[in-house]
C-alpha cells in the first residue's frame, strides 16, 4: 500500500510504502520540494542557440579523433587503466613520456581510477557500436581488462579498487591517503588504492551494461557478465554495502535507500541498476527477485528524490552518479509503471540540471526520455566550446560582469554566476560534466602543469552519435557496417 504526501509546492509529490516516511522524513522532503521552487536570479538567462555553423559535425569529430590520441598516447597505462590525470614540474617541456617507461609509483594518486575508466570504457563500446571500428573494439578489450584487475588485484570477489600503480613499496604521495594497500597474489607487485566508493561503482556498472549491451565480441560479453555477477552478489551478501578487504563498509559505500527514513534517491538508483545489470547478464532469479523486492519496498520512488538542492548548494557527483544509473535502468527497463517511476525521477532531476548546457546529462535524456530540441542544442553548444586539450588552469571570473551573480554560493563557498558559464570559459577538471558549471573561481597558480584526459568529451560525444542525435559526419574513416546488438 502506498501514500501520496502532497508537501505544498507545485513541483511534485511523492509515494511511498505505507510507514516508511517519519516525522524527519517529511521535514526534508518538504526542504527538497521547496528548494526546487523557482528562485529569482540576477539577470535574464542566455537565448538558446538556434543555428549551428557550417562545418561543426565534422569539427566535432575531428575533436573525438584528437582527443582519442591524446588519451591513447598520454593517459591510458599498459593495463588499461585511464590515469585521467597526469602531473609533472611546469619547467618541463616537450612530449608528455610514455606511461610504461616511467618508474612504479607514477601513475598517483588516482581516486577516481575505476570510475574514469569505466566512463572511457563505455564511450569507446557507444563508438564500436555506431562505426564498427576494430580499433575501439580493441580499447573495449583493453579497458575491461584494467577493470577486471581492479578486482582481481584486491583478492576479494567483487571487491574494486579505486585505481592501481605499479610497486613493491609505499610510494610518496599515499601519505595523503592510507589506503593503499599491496596487491594479491598474482598482483603483488602492484599497489591498489581501496576505500572504493558507490560513484566509482555507478560508473562501473553503466560501463559493464552499456559494453554487455551493444558489444556482441563474446569474451567482452563473459568479462562484462562475471564482473556483473560478482559485483551484484559481493552487494547482496552485504546487506547493500561494500565491504573492504578489512571486513568493514568502506566510507561511502551503503547503497540502502533509506537513513532514518529519509529517501537516498541516487543510492536507490545505484543499488537498482546494480541488481538490473546482473540480471540482463546472467539471467540468474535471485537478482531478479532482489531487484523486485526493492522495487517493492519503495525503491524506485525513492529515486525521485536523486537531486538535493538548497540555497545553491548541491553535490554535483551525485548527479553524475544518478543519471549514469537512471541511463543504465531506462536502457533495460521494460515495465511501463516501473519506466514511468524512473523517467518522473529524471525529469525531476532536470528542473535543476537542464539548464546546465551538460552535453552527457543532455543525452542520457534526450536518449532514454524525449529528444527535448533545446536540451540538445545546449548539448552541441558545449561540445563545440570544449578546448582541443585539458589543461589546468586557475579560473576567476567575478568581474565578467555578463555572467551575473546569485545571491547563493556553491557548497564548497564559491561564488556562484546566475546562470551556467559557458563551457569555453569553464575550468578543466577531470570530468567536466560533474563539475560546478555555476562556479565563478577555481584553483590558483602551481608550480605543476596539470592536464586531464578527454574521456569526458568522448562519452558525450559517442553516447549522442550511437543514439543519432549528433548528425552523421559526411565522411568518418572509422564508419563501417556496425555490429548487431546481441539479442541474448
Amino acid at each position: 500500500m502506498t501514500k501520496t504526501f502532497f508537501l505544498g509546492c507545485s513541483t511534485g509529490v511523492f509515494e511511498a510504502p505505507s510507514g516508511v516516511l517519519s516525522p524527519l522524513s517529511l521535514l526534508v522532503c518538504s526542504l527538497l520540494l521547496f528548494s526546487s521552487c523557482s528562485v529569482p536570479r540576477a539577470g535574464s538567462p542566455p537565448e538558446p542557440q538556434e543555428h549551428h555553423p557550417p562545418g561543426q559535425t565534422a569539427l566535432l569529430r575531428e575533436r573525438a579523433k584528437t582527443y582519442q590520441e591524446i588519451l591513447e598516447e598520454r593517459h591510458l597505462s599498459p593495463e588499461g587503466l585511464l590515469v585521467y590525470r597526469r602531473i609533472r614540474p611546469i619547467t618541463e617541456q616537450g612530449p608528455w613520456p610514455d606511461l610504461a617507461s616511467l618508474p612504479p609509483g607514477s601513475y598517483g594518486n588516482l581516486a577516481d581510477g575505476c570510475v574514469w575508466t569505466s566512463c572511457y570504457l563505455a564511450s569507446q563500446s557507444f563508438r564500436y557500436a555506431t562505426t564498427g571500428s576494430d580499433a575501439a573494439l580493441l580499447q573495449v578489450k583493453i579497458t575491461l581488462s584494467a577493470l577486471q584487475m581492479l578486482t582481481d588485484i584486491t583478492g576479494k570477489p567483487g571487491l574494486y579498487g579505486r585505481s592501481f600503480d605499479r610497486g613493491r613499496a609505499e610510494a610518496s604521495y599515499e601519505a595523503e591517503h592510507h589506503e593503499w594497500r599491496q596487491g594479491a597474489g598474482r598482483f603483488s607487485a602492484y599497489r591498489y588504492r581501496g576505500d572504493v566508493s558507490k560513484d566509482q561503482i555507478a560508473g562501473l556498472i553503466f560501463g559493464l551494461i552499456v559494453t554487455f549491451e551493444l558489444v556482441p565480441d563474446q569474451d567482452v560479453r563473459n568479462s562484462c557478465r562475471l564482473q556483473l555477477l560478482s559485483l551484484a552478489d559481493h552487494i547482496l551478501d552485504n546487506d547493500l554495502n561494500i565491504v573492504d578487504i578489512d571486513g568493514e563498509p568502506t566510507r561511502f559505500g551503503d547503497l540502502q535507500g533509506t537513513i532514518f527514513g529519509v529517501p537516498l534517491g541516487v543510492n536507490a538508483l545505484i543499488a537498482l541498476s546494480t541488481l538490473k545489470g546482473a540480471f540482463r547478464a546472467t539471467g540468474l532469479p535471485r537478482f531478479e527477485d532482489a531487484y523486485l523486492d526493492l522495487v517493492h519496498q519503495g525503491y524506485i520512488d525513492f529515486s525521485y528524490w536523486a537531486k538535493f538542492e538548497l540555497f545553491g548548494k548541491t553535490n554535483h557527483n551525485n548527479d553524475v552518479m544518478g543519471l549514469l544509473s537512471t541511463y543504465s535502468l531506462l536502457s533495460l527497463e521494460e515495465d511501463p509503471v516501473i519506466r514511468e517511476g524512473l523517467i518522473s525521477s529524471i525529469k525531476r532531476t532536470f528542473r535543476y540540471v537542464g539548464k546546465e548546457k551538460n552535453s552527457l546529462y543532455n543525452g542520457v535524456y534526450c536518449s532514454q526520455v524525449e529528444v527535448d530540441p533545446i536540451l540538445l542544442l545546449d548539448a552541441i553548444e558545449s561540445l563545440v566550446q570544449f578546448p582541443d586539450d585539458k589543461v589546468a588552469e586557475p579560473l576567476d571570473l567575478r568581474e565578467r560582469d555578463e555572467l551575473g551573480r546569485s545571491f547563493w554560493h556553491n557548497r564548497k563557498g564559491v561564488p556562484r554566476a546566475a546562470h551556467a558559464i559557458p563551457m569555453k570559459l569553464r575550468v578543466m577538471t577531470s570530468f567536466n560534466w560533474k563539475t560546478c558549471p555555476y562556479a565563478l573561481v577555481r584553483g590558483a597558480a602551481a608550480d605543476d602543469e596539470v592536464v586531464f584526459s578527454g574521456c569526458d568529451y568522448l562519452l558525450a560525444y559517442w553516447l549522442l552519435r550511437y543514439h543519432r542525435l549528433l548528425p552523421e559526419p559526411e565522411s568518418d574513416p572509422e564508419r563501417m557496417k556496425a555490429p548487431e546488438k546481441s539479442g541474448e
